[in-house]
């Protein structure tokens, strides 16, 4: 069963390997595509196999390795986007505050 700890790990290999994800939605689409298409391959192997092959068990374990990169890249996705929510938030409550100063003088 896929755990939070896994996805992390991920998260952390990622970053160790290509840096920050970037904040660029467009681009992290394109990532995340990018990922599922690699999933989408390997299932499609992994379809091709006899079951019970030793080298479908191989493939199955390379198509969940696939997915988990899927999800790694989603939380990444999910978590620039809270940041970006939670900074403006709190760039209107800033601007909000220095207006409501500048009319109370």
């Amino acid at each position: 069963m896929l755990t939070e700890k896994e996805v992390n790990q991920e998260v952390v290999r990622s970053r160790h390997l290509h840096g920050p994800m970037s904040r660029e939605h467009g681009r992290v689409a394109k990532i995340l595509m990018r990922e599922v298409l690699e999933a989408a391959q390997e299932e499609a192997e992994v379809s091709r196999l006899p079951r019970l092959s030793r080298q479908r068990t191989s493939s199955l374990m390379a198509l969940r390795s696939e997915l988990v990169q899927v999800v790694a890249v989603a939380a990444q996705w999910v978590a620039n986007i809270d940041n970006e929510r939670e900074r403006e938030e709190n760039e209107q409550n800033a601007n909000s505050n220095s207006a409501g100063g500048a009319v109370r003088q």
